[in-house]
């Protein structure tokens, strides 16, 4: 994939497991110095691209990052592992092999249980944790 219009200027497609995960990356702000990283996890039935108003907000003052999970999107649609370990796992390879970094991981609805359940795992990559319309009846 190319060069998008809009906050996000990079594409990748990760590999992890036999499953493609396409992310959404704004870069690092020129001329910005040291900026947080925030990645951003859409809910159950989103993607990526619910992010771009956000991501537009913070132009210039953070990178940010954003990927359909595993069945979004355009990642792969059927995955045959759909378990929270391998959300959790896609989340941490997004930050390994992107090189974010400790990021600040915010999640919404399903997308929140799996930052709440990604930062318990890995809490050396987590430097804030923000959790948006999650329910835990």
């Amino acid at each position: 994939m190319g060069t998008e219009a809009g906050p996000f200027r990079r594409t990748a497609v990760l590999g992890r497991d036999g499953v493609r995960l396409h992310v959404l990356d704004t870069g690092v702000p020129a001329g910005a110095g040291p900026v947080p990283c925030l990645l951003l996890l859409h809910g159950l039935g989103g993607c990526a691209d619910e992010w771009r108003g956000i991501a537009a907000q913070l132009a210039g003052r953070a990178r940010v990052v954003a990927f359909d999970a595993r069945g979004h999107g355009v990642s792969t649609r059927r995955p045959q592992d759909l378990s929270g370990a391998a959300h959790v796992a896609d989340a941490f390879a997004v930050v390994e092999e992107m090189g974010l970094g400790r990021v600040v991981l915010v999640g919404q609805s399903c997308g929140a249980h799996t930052a709440l359940m990604t930062a318990a795992a890995h809490p050396e990559a987590v430097a804030c944790l923000v959790l948006i319309a999650v329910s835990y009846t």
